[in-house]
């Protein structure tokens, strides 16, 4: 605003304007400038009459960069003569307050995971301007059921699932930043694991809808069974019964669901029972479902009881594998054998007869010898 305090008519007037290194000069209003030139050199055409003003709009944009303060300063001179140029120069201050449009992208690296493993959260921030961002922090809220290993691309602090990682620097207009994050899923953790991070910074965001994001996996269960079976014999005979054991574990770190053991009986052998379990099946193929779920660090103890056929020979081996509906990650030790020989058995008998009851000396006797074998093996290298 340029005023005449008078006493005589004001002419020729002209001004000049310098503008922050920051703007960009875009119009004016009231006044004609000499553009583009810094400082502008602008006049007003018209004279102004003693205790009147005159108002002059100069119209800049600042810059996408701009920070601090902006200062402008204009000067007014006019072709009469001013004995007070004390109040003919004057400035004004503007602080730039910095806007940043800041995203943040979370991606995880896998859908779903077992407990114990490792899952590891990319974090991409991204400044769409127009200014700078400075003191960039990201909030990121750790699911439940994991815990915090590492990270890549920032210092991260905190505790009880929250941490707030700090962005080196400042992230320029256009630029993006990525930094990761590495998480130990726990041993007892189940169900979805969700993840959700916030980006703030020293800029204003006018729009924060996209400043957070989440990321989610879920745990499969996971359970290391292993079995181990017994025999109550080494050696059988024939008609005999014999007697498996079979011991389950679960190793973890899931309890295991719809447990189940295939055992093949030895040939030679017929299913009679079991104990502890509900076996099905027929031709030396049965499926026995284990109480379940069998809970982590538990164990279960079947028993399957076969009778040795009478004309088995040879060794019995039962082979028996356990599975479940859960995933298991070492099966080595899913399976087991048995073993027992089979001693041959044999019930012999001697019939013997003479030819005659009575004889005289010098005459010859004959005698028959019958042998025979009730069973239920084979017999060799017969002696009488």
């Amino acid at each position: 605003t340029i005023s005449n305090a008078g006493p005589s008519v004001a002419t020729g007037i002209a001004f000049s304007d310098t503008l922050p290194l920051a703007t960009t000069f875009d119009s004016v209003d009231g006044a004609k400038c000499i553009v583009p030139k810094r400082p502008l050199n602008c006049t007003i055409t018209d004279p102004l009459a003693a205790g009147e003003n005159t108002v002059v709009s100069i119209y800049v944009t600042v810059a996408g960069d701009a920070s601090g303060t902006l200062t402008n300063v204009a000067e007014v001179e006019s072709d009469i003569y001013d004995e007070k140029t004390a109040n003919n120069r004057d400035s004004v201050a503007t602080s730039v307050i910095t806007v940043a449009k800041l995203s943040l992208l979370k991606d995880v690296n896998a859908a779903s995971v077992f407990p114990g493993q490792q899952l590891t959260y990319t974090l991409t921030v991204h400044n769409a301007g127009p200014s700078a961002a400075g003191d960039i922090v990201i909030s990121d809220t750790l699911p439940p059921g994991t815990s915090f290993v590492d990270s890549i691309g920032t210092t991260c602090t905190g505790s009880n699932d929250q941490y707030d990682c700090s962005v080196p620097g400042t992230l320029a207009n256009g630029a993006s930043v990525v930094i990761t994050l590495v998480v130990s899923v726990d041993l007892d953790a189940n169900g979805s694991l969700t993840n959700l991070a916030e980006v703030s910074s020293d800029a204003v965001d006018l729009d924060t809808s996209d400043n957070d994001d989440s990321a989610v996996s879920t745990v499969d269960p996971l359970a290391d069974l292993s079995l181990v079976k017994d025999v109550n014999a080494g050696a059988v005979f024939p008609g005999e019964l014999l007697t498996y054991t079979l011991t389950i574990h679960n190793a973890g770190p899931s309890a295991a669901s719809n447990v189940t053991i295939s055992d093949t009986l030895p040939q030679g052998t017929s299913y009679v029972g079991s104990i502890g379990t509900t076996c099905i099946g027929s031709n030396n193929q049965y499926q026995c479902p284990v109480p379940s779920p069998l809970a982590a660090s538990a164990s279960a103890v079947i028993t399957l009881v076969v009778s040795v056929d009478l004309d088995a020979s040879g060794i019995l081996t039962n082979l028996a594998e356990v599975s479940s509906d859960t995933a298991d990650d070492d099966t080595t030790n899913n399976d087991d054998t048995a073993a027992s020989v089979v001693n041959a058995v044999a019930d012999l008998s001697l019939l013997k007869d003479v030819n005659a009851a009575s004889v005289f000396p010098g005459q010859q006797l004959t005698y028959t010898l019958t042998v025979h074998k009730a069973g239920p093996s084979a017999a060799c290298n017969i002696i009488i």
